[in-house]
C-alpha cells in the first residue's frame, strides 16, 4: 500500500511529503524507510538500499559502515534468533565468505555500546541498534531472546593471518593484546571499574591469555555483565603454516602447523571456562578448516559446520544475487540483460554445496566484484557466449586460490586431478566421507577434504549417494580456471607444448610434453603418478589452448579402475572435433632393472637407442620390448572396440602406446586398418 500510495505521488513535493510522514511511521514499525521504496523503479529488496547506494567490491566487513553509507547488505540476521540458546559456536566455511561481516554483525547485535540511548529517541546518524537494523528482518522476529540485543560486553578477537616461525608466537600474543587494548578503550567504564589505573597494566604481554582472563573477571566480578569473545579465522595462520611452506615436506608442514597452534592452546581454554561458567559468557568462533581447534582445551563446543539450521549462513542464494545485479550492477529488473547477467554468475560463481544446503550457494565476495565492476568492465562484451572464457582471469578472485601445497597433495592420488580437470565442472571424486575434524597430518594424507574446506571443492550436488560415499567436484567456472592455472604452474612452471599435439597428435609431439614433464619431475614413483601427470597436461590444455572452458565438443576421458579391477580399460582418451586420440602408458621404474640394465640406459639426460630400451630386462617381469607390445596391442585393442562402437563419427582414431623405462620412454603410433569399414 505505501508502494502504491509513493508511485501516485506525482510532484516532488508530494514524494518527499509522502517520504517525509511514512518514514516517521515505518521508523516505529522497523520497517525499510519509506525513502528507500522510492529509491528505484525496481521491487525493492528484503533489505535497505539508497539510491546511490555504496557498495563494495570485497563485500564490506564492517556492518557500521556498511550502514552508515547505505551500502548493499543481504540480510540473513534471521539466523541471530538461532544463536538465543547457543554459548559457544564454531563455524568453518572457506576465505571470503562473508565470515567477517557476520561477526560484525553480531557485534552490533550484542554489544551494549551499540545499545539505544535512554529516555530519548536516537538521532538519525547516530550508530544505535535501532538505527543499524531498521529494516532487517531480526527486529520484525517476535520470537527472538530481545533481552540478548546489545547486552553484551562484546570483544572482537583477530589471529595473526601470516605464520613466521621464528617471531610466530610474541606475534600472536601482540596481536591478541592489541585487540583487547581496542576493546578497552571502546568500553572505558571496564577499566574505572577494575583495581587496575591503566590499559597497561591489564595486558600481559607474553602471555594474552592471562590478559583474556582479567579481563573476564573484571567483566563478570566488578561489572556484574556478560562476556562475548568473537573470534574471526581462528586457523588462518596455521593453514598457512601447514599449505604455503616454500619446500613441502610433510613432517616439516605438521611441526609448522603445531609451532602455529601452540599459542592458541592457552587462550582456548579459557574461552572454554569462559562459557561453562556461571556468568553468561558466550563465545562465536569462525575458521577455515575444522583442524585448529582439535585441543584437549577446547573439547564439547557446539560445532554449525554441518548443522542443517546454519547451512545458508554464509554464501549467496540465486535470489540475493539477482538483488545484487539489480541494485548494485544497476540492471533493469525483468530485462534480458539480468537473464545474461545471471547466467554468467551460475557459470562463474555458483554451484558451493555445503551439508545441508537447500540449494546451491554463490561465492558472495565475486558475485559483488562482478555487480561494482560491471557498467565499467564486463558490460556488454562479457554477455557474449565465448567471452567469458577470456575473461575468466579478471572474475578470478587471485587471493582464493589453490595453494602449490595443496595441488602437490592433490597430484598423490592421479584419480583426483584427473577428475578435476575433465571439462565443464569435471567428474565428481569420491571418498568415504568427509573427514572433520583432523589433525594436521591426516589433512595431508586426505586432501580431499582439506580442499572442500578451503572452497576449491564442493560436494556433489546429489551429496551422498546410495553407496555410501560422498562425491566432490569443482563449484564453478572461475574455481576450475584458478585451479588449472595453479596446476600448470606446478606441475610444469612454463607454457606446455600439448596445443600442438592436440592439433596434430604424433609420436613427435608428444615426445615433447613427455620430455617437459620429465624435465620438471625429478622422480616419478609410480606409473599412476606418470599418468596423472600427462592426463594433467593434456587436460589443462583443453582449458588455456584448444577450447574455451566447458565447451563439451572437446573432453579429455581417463579410466583408472582400482587394482582389484581386472577388466582392461584404456588409461586416456582424448575427443577433439577432428581426431579421437587413445593413450596407454606403461613405466619400468629403475628399480626394477637389473643392474646392467640399469647402467647401460644411465641417467635421463643420456640418449639411449631405442634398442637398448627394448632390451632393458627387469628382474622379474621380462623386457621393455614385451612391456611395449602390450601396451601396443592394447591401444590396438581399445582402438578397434571403440570404431566398432561407431563412436568416431568422421574423425580420425589415433592410438599411442607409450613406455617409460627409467626416465626415458618408446612411443608407437598404432593404426588400425579398415577404420571406416569398421
Amino acid at each position: 500500500a505505501l508502494q502504491r500510495a509513493g508511485a501516485e505521488a506525482r510532484g516532488t513535493a508530494e514524494r518527499n511529503q509522502a517520504a517525509a510522514v511514512m518514514s516517521q511511521a515505518l521508523r516505529k514499525l522497523s520497517l525499510v524507510p519509506a525513502e528507500d521504496l522510492f529509491s528505484s523503479e525496481t521491487t525493492p529488496p528484503a533489505w535497505p538500499v539508497s539510491a546511490a547506494a555504496k557498495t563494495y567490491g570485497d563485500g564490506g566487513s564492517d556492518f557500521v559502515e556498511l550502514r552508515q553509507e547505505h551500502g548493499f547488505f543481504a540480510d540473513h540476521t534471521p539466523y541471530l534468533r538461532k544463536l538465543d540458546r547457543l554459548r559457544g559456536c564454531v563455524m568453518y566455511r572457506p576465505p571470503r565468505f562473508g565470515k567477517s561481516l557476520w561477526l560484525s554483525v553480531m557485534q552490533c547485535y550484542y554489544d551494549i555500546r551499540y545499545a539505544d540511548p535512554v529516555g530519548r529517541e536516537p538521532r538519525e546518524d547516530e550508530m544505535c541498534f535501532s538505527n543499524l537494523f531498521r529494516g532487517l528482518a531480526i527486529t520484525r522476529d517476535e520470537t527472538r531472546d530481545m533481552s540478548l540485543q546489545s547486552s553484551f560486553y562484546v570483544l572482537r578477537l583477530n589471529f595473526p593471518k601470516d605464520y613466521d616461525p621464528q617471531h610466530h608466537k610474541a606475534s600472536f600474543h601482540k596481536t591478541v593484546n592489541e585487540n583487547i587494548r581496542a576493546f578497552l578503550g571502546a568500553h572505558p567504564d571496564v577499566l574505572l571499574q577494575s583495581q587496575y589505573s591503566t590499559v597497561d597494566e591489564i595486558l600481559d604481554n607474553t602471555a594474552c591469555h592471562i590478559t583474556l582472563k582479567r579481563v573476564i573477571t573484571i567483566v563478570n566480578g566488578r561489572k556484574k555483565g556478560r562476556l562475548m569473545v568473537l573470534v574471526d579465522e581462528v586457523d588462518r595462520a596455521a593453514m598457512t603454516a601447514l599449505s604455503d611452506s616454500d619446500e613441502p615436506n610433510d613432517v616439516e608442514d605438521v611441526k609448522r602447523y603445531n609451532d602455529a597452534t601452540a599459542p592458541m592452546r592457552g587462550l582456548l581454554g579459557e574461552l572454554k571456562d569462559m562459557a561453562s561458567s556461571n556468568s553468561g559468557n558466550r563465545y562465536f568462533v569462525t575458521g577455515i578448516v575444522p583442524v585448529a581447534l582439535r585441543e584437549s582445551v577446547f573439547n564439547g563446543y557446539m560445532s554449525l559446520t554441518f548443522d542443517l539450521d546454519f547451512a545458508g549462513l554464509f554464501g549467496f542464494t540465486e535470489h540475493e544475487v539477482r538483488s545484487t545485479l539489480i541494485h548494485v550492477a544497476r540492471i533493469e529488473e525483468g530485462s534480458d540483460e539480468l537473464e545474461r547477467a545471471l547466467t554468467v554468475a551460475r557459470k562463474c560463481f555458483n554451484g558451493h554445496c555445503f551439508v545441508g544446503c537447500k540449494e546451491a550457494l554463490y561465492n558472495p565476495q565475486l558475485v559483488l566484484q562482478f555487480a561494482q565492476k560491471y557498467e565499467k568492465q564486463f558490460k556488454g562484451e562479457l554477455l557474449q557466449d565465448d567471452a567469458v572464457v577470456s575473461r575468466l582471469g579478471e572474475l578470478t578472485d587471485w587471493n582464493q586460490v589453490p595453494s602449490h601445497r595443496q595441488v602437490q597433495l592433490l597430484q598423490r592420488d592421479p584419480s583426483i586431478a584427473s577428475s578435476l580437470l575433465l571439462s565443464g565442472k569435471g567428474r565428481p571424486v569420491e571418498t568415504d566421507g568427509l573427514e572433520a575434524p583432523l589433525d594436521a597430518k591426516a589433512l595431508l594424507a586426505k586432501p580431499l577434504s582439506l580442499l572442500f574446506f578451503v572452497g576449491v571443492l564442493t560436494l556433489d550436488k546429489d551429496q551422498k549417494h546410495a553407496d555410501g560415499k560422498t562425491r566432490f567436484r569443482l563449484p564453478n567456472a572461475v574455481t576450475k580456471f584458478a585451479y588449472v592455472d595453479m596446476y600448470r604452474n606446478t606441475v610444469l612452471g612454463l607454457p606446455s607444448s600439448s596445443s600442438r599435439f592436440f592439433r596434430e597428435p604424433s609420436v613427435q609431439h608428444i615426445a615433447e610434453l613427455l620430455k617437459q614433464i620429465a624435465a620438471k619431475v625429478d622422480t616419478v614413483h609410480s606409473s599412476k603418478e606418470n599418468e596423472a601427470l600427462l592426463l594433467g597436461l593434456l587436460s589443462s590444455e583443453v582449458l588455456f589452448s584448444l577450447k574455451p572452458l566447458g565447451e563439451e565438443d572437446v573432453f579429455v576421458d581417463v579410466e583408472m579402475p582400482p587394482a582389484e579391477d581386472s577388466r582392461k580399460r584404456t588409461d586416456i582418451t582424448i575427443q577433439t572435433p577432428n581426431h579421437v586420440i587413445i593413450i596407454e602408458l606403461k613405466r619400468i621404474p629403475r628399480r626394477l632393472l637389473t643392474d646392467e640394465s640399469a647402467l647401460s640406459i644411465g641417467d635421463k639426460d643420456k640418449k639411449v637407442s631405442r634398442d637398448v630400451l627394448e632390451a632393458a630386462q627387469t628382474r622379474s617381469r621380462g623386457n621393455g620390448y614385451q612391456f611395449q607390445a602390450d601396451a601396443v596391442e592394447q591401444v590396438r585393442s581399445y582402438m578397434m572396440e571403440f570404431a566398432a562402437q561407431k563412436r568416431v563419427d568422421r574423425r580420425q582414431l589415433v592410438g599411442f602406446a607409450v613406455t617409460q623405462v627409467a626416465e626415458h620412454y618408446l612411443i608407437d603410433e598404432v593404426v588400425i586398418r579398415n577404420q571406416l569399414q569398421l
